[in-house]
């Protein structure tokens, strides 16, 4: 795990303790910033995580994809690489990899089926698809530097910065010049033409904001098809394995998310958002800085907002948005979401959360019980250097301040050393939290 400069913004109702605590590992932490030493001090080295341990059969290859077995531990995230008829993918994590596997097993299944119904449209679109399928996908991106404008609207008042536990990329690779999707590009100008390609996105369970150049020609052929009169263009099923996610609220929370997706334009889904987030009490300074924030895609945006809104009752929700306001890429955005999900399903199954509190990119919780929680969206945690520091002075903080219960909550794995490590500081672990055992 590195450190980076994070931005975090404690509002004054927060636990004075945790606030001063926080202040001190700004300055205890300040001298970590050196690469952690993997020979004296038992730390370990990024381990290689095999693909099955983290995805299931059914995600590991089909009759149109397989996942190939080298997979890269980067920092906390792991990066796969897929070979698809529709081209080929690295997915930086398993977020990210689960998100492009449901897209290639959706594309293959719509044009398979239109075979049978339409079989000029599905030759029209698999010669769309697989054109370049022997090469990798460009992500569709490009250069824009907003995000540093947007937080710098915190940071002239923050007056605290914290070196925070697991960044999400190199530090050297950040810059204010971060590619930034053009989302609204992917909304046609012709309001009947975005219309059908919302409901045909809706149906087949894509995003119509996703990333993925594939998914947008395959939308945008079908959405133009039905606007020309040829009603069968979208009227397909599609029906695919069961991914092994913990769905919160039995699936409303990701119902509400579909259909607003489905019955908004962006800026609908603004208005919307807003309006949901201002209901929940957050401020309206927060709320606009995180519904403009350029690298935050119509869909993460409205995905975090249900979870909040879910989170009803918990205090200083908008600590969730304010650290989003730091995300750097997709990968990052998708972490977000993560994390909100995290915090929605921990509400469910375990217990009523007290409050939220960012830690630059890292969300903490405290509990109506007395406990303490990390939130982790990141795929795997070993132990090194930052992460003993870390929890250490984590797990003195919670004894010295009297949390009656510490507790990890993580979407990825720990190694079998950092989760003996981390047991023995006094933290209850649960990883893959979003997963079915």
């Amino acid at each position: 795990m590195i450190f980076h400069p994070g931005i975090v913004r404690i509002k004054a109702s927060s636990a004075p303790g945790l606030r001063q605590f926080l202040l001190g590992l700004l300055m205890a932490w300040a001298s970590f910033a050196a690469p952690a030493q993997f020979i004296d001090e038992g730390f370990e080295s990024p381990p290689i995580i095999q693909p099955d341990r983290v995805l299931s059969a059914s995600m590991l290859a089909s009759g149109n994809h397989r996942v190939l077995d080298d997979v890269l531990t980067r920092e906390n995230w792991l990066e796969f690489q897929i070979e698809s008829d529709f081209g080929n993918f690295r997915p930086p994590s398993v977020a990210m990899v689960s998100i492009r596997i449901q897209e290639i097993r959706t594309l293959a299944q719509a044009v398979d089926r239109y075979k049978r119904s339409n079989m000029k449209l599905a030759e029209r679109l698999r010669g769309q698809l697989t054109v370049g399928a022997d090469s990798f996908v460009d992500i569709l991106a490009s250069p824009i530097s907003t995000t540093s404008k947007i937080v710098g609207q915190f940071t002239d008042n923050v007056g605290q910065t914290f070196q925070e536990f697991g960044e999400f990329q190199p530090q050297e690779q950040r810059s204010t010049g971060s590619a930034v999707i053009p989302y609204d590009q992917f909304e046609p100008g012709d309001p009947i033409l975005a219309s059908h390609k919302r409901n045909i996105a809706s149906q087949l369970d894509l995003d119509i904001y996703s990333s993925n150049p594939r998914v947008q020609d395959f939308l945008d052929t079908l959405a133009r098809a039905r606007s020309s009169g040829q009603q069968s263009a979208g009227i397909v099923t599609v029906s695919l394995p069961d991914d092994g996610r913990i769905r919160v609220a039995n699936g409303r929370v990701e119902a509400s998310i579909r259909a607003a997706m489905t019955h908004n334009t962006l800026n609908q889904l603004y208005r919307r958002n807003a309006d949901a987030l201002s209901r929940a009490g957050v401020d309206a300074e927060v709320s606009d800085a995180f519904l403009t924030q350029a690298l935050l895609s119509p869909r993460h945006k409205t995905a975090i907002t249900e979870h909040i809104v879910y989170l009803d009752g918990v205090g200083n929700r908008q600590a969730l948005l304010q650290a989003a306001l730091g995300t750097g890429n997709e990968n990052e955005a998708v972490a977000y979401v993560q994390v909100a999900r995290l915090l929605s399903s921990y509400q469910e199954r375990v217990g009523a959360l007290r409050q939220l509190v960012a830690a630059g990119h890292v969300m903490l919780a405290t509990t109506v019980s007395g406990g303490l929680i990390v939130v982790l969206p990141y795929d795997i945690v070993f132990w090194n250097e930052t992460t003993r520091n870390v929890f250490s002075d984590l797990a003195k903080f919670a004894n010295d301040r009297g949390y009656s219960h510490r507790g990890i909550i993580s979407a990825g794995l720990f190694s079998e050393l950092a989760g003996a490590k981390l047991e023995r500081l006094g933290f209850e672990i649960r990883p893959r939290f979003l997963h079915r055992r």
